[in-house]
């Protein structure tokens, strides 16, 4: 694993292992979810089984939580969120403020991470290497905002643990269209109800897009299976680009 700093973010960057040619077949970029240290994902590159010199990257929130909670010295996160609002939107239904709440915070996270993508294209010499985004829990909701207003193409989206922001913003883009998407949720996920979950489904093959759906029995977490379709996603990806 190496380290470097790319639009301000502390960054790993890992390669399990050499691309057969000279370039790597492909990027995924996976944020972490609100709350969890910047290398909290970092391990998923040994578990996804993807294509040979895969290059991963792990940006690291802009904010940090610590001291606001137990054990929080090195929780990061990618915009504020109220979390016992959340906890109780989530236990009572009444979930829509609070998704009004957390996509009028996502702007400037989105912006900083069209940054980083910017930045890691021109440091790392990927301007023709495809490009998967994907995220955990808040991060795959900055991974989703990304997608929809990036000028770089992507490849794929991987959505875990994810929920439904802004359905208007998905009603009026042509951005998803055709893209690839595993998007994972718990059916008992106590923190990201499992009803949004599944209307974001919909909003998002609504708006063309190619899910490939993974609900699970358990909560706010990441399943095997989820990096089992997230792996044949990457293959997919590396397989499909031009000259590979």
């Amino acid at each position: 694993m190496k380290e470097l700093t790319l639009a301000g973010l502390r960054t790993r960057l890992v390669q399990v292992s050499p691309p057969a040619a000279g370039t790597p077949p492909l990027v995924l970029i996976l944020l972490h979810g609100y709350g969890a240290p910047g290398d909290d994902l970092v391990g998923l590159a040994h578990e996804f089984r993807a294509p040979a010199g895969t290059l991963f990257l792990f940006p690291e929130g802009p904010k940090s939580l610590a001291g606001e909670f137990p054990g929080s010295e090195n929780a990061r996160a990618w915009f504020p969120i109220d979390m016992m609002r959340l906890q109780i939107a989530a236990m009572t239904g009444a979930f829509e403020p609070v998704a009004k709440a957390l996509g009028n915070a996502l702007p400037d996270a989105c912006d900083l991470l069209c940054r980083f993508m910017s930045e890691a294209e021109q440091t790392l010499g990927l301007a023709e290497v495809p490009l998967v985004l994907g995220g955990f829990s808040q991060g795959s909701i900055v991974a989703l905002a990304v997608a929809l207003k990036s000028t770089r193409e992507l490849a794929g989206l991987l959505l875990m643990s994810s929920s439904l922001v802004d359905v208007e913003a998905l009603k009026s883009t042509s951005a998803l269209r055709a893209l690839p998407i595993v998007q994972s949720h718990g059916t008992g996920d106590p923190i990201l109800p499992w009803d949004r979950a599944v209307q974001l489904r919909d909003a998002l093959t609504a708006a063309g897009a190619e899910v490939d759906w993974v609900p699970f029995p358990g909560g706010h977490g990441i399943p095997a299976e989820a990096l089992v379709r997230g792996a044949a996603l990457l293959k997919r990806v590396a397989a499909e680009r031009p000259n590979s």
